[in-house]
């Protein structure tokens, strides 16, 4: 973590010299922001322009549309090659994770490839992750045939391809190792660490930089079944800065408290109560 804090820090500190109107308080309540949000920050790379001062900027994933009307979400390092033809709907997934919500088409298929994998569906909602070793496909909605026909390194023997209905809310891993080689391809259902490591991604994040803390509430609590609730209105107008993935609430948590020294406390009743 030590680690993390001084990566984050030196950020800070170059963004202090382009920004002088910038204090020890707000540097140090911004570094707290990195320690308790660090997994949920993209890549520097990635990441837009800076919001503006009092605003909050809603960052969803990169999205695109296809030409039969399919829309894909692409996580920040991810990368496809469409090849549609009057007969199938081809994507390869180069690297990285996407979401696919197809359109429905069935004289016409609409088939994912990823490193001899292929994951066909005529309307459906999937995912598909290549960002580890194995290929994982989580079914958000409808049904997907995953069908595994092969390696580059060998280790599934071409004319004996696994194959595995997933259906909603299930996913399946295909891997490689040796303690997998031609094993039956398993269906599993989706859990609380799938939707958080490999579909959080999707959920947009949330930059602000010296924002009422009220303003910062309401935009959480648009994503957020369990509501933030400021029990004293003088803290409508305190500035806060940050980014956060819009369902982190247990970062927010930390970050009102270490950065701000506010009192959190869940009522048990579906509010999140903020006093001094």
């Amino acid at each position: 973590m030590t680690t993390d804090v001084l990566a984050h820090l030196r950020i800070l500190t170059r963004r202090r010299q382009r920004r002088r109107v910038l204090g020890f308080s707000f540097a140090f309540a911004t570094a707290l922001v990195a320690v308790v949000t660090m997994l949920q920050y993209r890549p520097v790379a990635m990441k837009p322009a800076d919001p503006q001062i009092g605003e909050v900027a809603v960052l969803p994933p990169r999205q695109q549309v296809l030409a039969d009307g399919s829309y894909v979400e692409l996580n920040d390092l991810a990368e496809i090659k469409v090849d549609y033809s009057a007969a199938v709907r081809r994507v390869e997934l180069l690297r990285g994770a996407a979401h696919f919500t197809v359109a429905k088409n069935p004289e016409r298929p609409f088939v994912v490839v990823v490193n001899g994998v292929s994951v066909q569906a005529v309307g459906t909602a999937f995912c598909v992750d290549r960002t580890s070793a194995d290929i994982v496909v989580l079914v958000t909605e409808g049904q997907v045939a995953v069908t595994d026909r092969g390696h580059a390194d060998g280790e599934t023997t071409p004319g004996q391809p696994r194959q595995v209905l997933v259906g909603k809310g299930s996913k399946t891993m295909v891997g490689y190792g040796a303690n997998v080689r031609n094993q039956a391809l398993t269906v599993l259902p989706i859990d609380a660490t799938d939707r958080d490591l490999k579909l959080g991604w999707r959920m947009p994040r949330l930059d602000f930089f010296r924002t009422p803390l009220a303003e910062v509430l309401s935009k959480f609590n648009h994503y957020n079944e369990q509501r933030f609730v400021l029990d004293d209105p003088t803290l409508a107008e305190l500035r806060i800065s940050g980014s956060l993935r819009a369902d982190k609430t247990e970062a927010l948590k930390e970050l009102l408290r270490l950065g701000l020294d506010l009192r959190v406390e869940d009522n048990g009743a579906g509010e999140i109560l903020i006093r001094r």
